[in-house]
Order: C-alpha cells, then sequence, then structure tokens
C-alpha cells in the first residue's frame, strides 16, 4: 500500500482513509489438476487411449492435465478397439475422473489409412470424404459429444460443407455396411 508491499494477508482493514491511496492488489487464481483413470468394462486399466482435453489433443498416455484454471472443460477419448467416450467435467478442484471403455466388436475389419481419404484437412468451407465403400452415414460430432451435422450418402465420396461450423477439431463417424470408423478433422 503507498508503494509498500505488506505481504499476503487474509483480510486487511484499512484505517485513515481520509487521504487518497493506492491500493495494488495481485490475485492468484487456484490452478488444479485433473487425472484420468481409463478401463475397459472388465476392469483392465488402458494405458495408451488418445485424449482430447480442451481442444488439443495429447499423445497416447498422457492423462494428468496441471496448472488449469476452475470452469467447465471437454474431453474425447480413443482407442483402437474401443468405443470413443466423451463428455465433459465441471473443474472446481483436483480430481481423478474415471473412465470406462466399451469395447468396439462391430468392426469386422479396419479401414487401410491409404484408402479412406478426408481432405482438404485442415479444411476450410467444406472438405471431401472419398472411401472404398459406399456411405451409408456420416456425422460430424463436436468434442463434447453432440452430432452437429448427419448424412446418408449412400455413396462413397461426400463433400460436407462446414460454413456453419467454428474454427475448431471435430470427429467424424463412418457408418459403412460392417464397420464404423473415426476421423479428426480440423476446421480453421
Amino acid at each position: 500500500m503507498d508503494g509498500e508491499s505488506i505481504g499476503t494477508p487474509e483480510s486487511y482493514t484499512f484505517s485513515n482513509i481520509s487521504q487518497s491511496h493506492t491500493i495494488q492488489a495481485l490475485f492468484d487464481a487456484n490452478k488444479y489438476t485433473v487425472e484420468f483413470e481409463i478401463f475397459n468394462r472388465d476392469g483392465d486399466f488402458i494405458p495408451d487411449a488418445v485424449i482430447i482435453f480442451n481442444e488439443q489433443e495429447y499423445d497416447p498416455g498422457v492423462y494428468i492435465f496441471t496448472d488449469l484454471l476452475p470452469g467447465e472443460y471437454f474431453y474425447y477419448i480413443t482407442r483402437d478397439g474401443y468405443f470413443p467416450v466423451s463428455g465433459s467435467l465441471n473443474l472446481e478442484f483436483d480430481t481423478v475422473w474415471t473412465i470406462f471403455m466399451d469395447e468396439d466388436d462391430t468392426a469386422d475389419e479396419t479401414l487401410d489409412p491409404p484408402s479412406l481419404q478426408v481432405f482438404p484437412n485442415p479444411a476450410g468451407s467444406y472438405f471431401n470424404v472419398h472411401a472404398p465403400d459406399n456411405i451409408l452415414g456420416l456425422q460430424v460430432i463436436d468434442l463434447s459429444g453432440r452430432v452437429l451435422q448427419q448424412y446418408s450418402p449412400g455413396t462413397s465420396s461426400v463433400k460436407v460443407q462446414t460454413d456453419l461450423l467454428e474454427t475448431g477439431v471435430y470427429l467424424l463417424r463412418l457408418i459403412f455396411d460392417r464397420r464404423v470408423v473415426y476421423h479428426k478433422i480440423q476446421v480453421k
């Protein structure tokens, strides 16, 4: 106060306030940590899932996020052989968030990555999807798990307009005759 530090007291009562004083207060916001524990339905720990947290994708197995301000955070968790899990958490204190992933028993084969084409990525006002088989369904899903766009093209190629999507990362859910494939797309 008036150029002198009074430290970090819990409270301070001002006296002699008839004069003009300068007060500078610095507040350090509480920061928290969230740790994900990811298991399959049999209770086995999954050490290498990929988490998209707060619109940023992390390396497989990165489950601890630090220095987070209080608030709502969205997550999307993937792992080959499992259905993705998405949701949100309201962070008000350090927490451990337990997730159970269900095995994906709908896919009897996987798409060879070169045979599925999604371009341009990142997308501007549109992106194209070319697949080796007819696409029965296509969904554009945000990171909170909401389906924002849905199509039933019935062809192996489709052009998707992105004019109504905000800048960010989205997931495509492509439904084929005998499998479901997820693919990440970025809209700029």
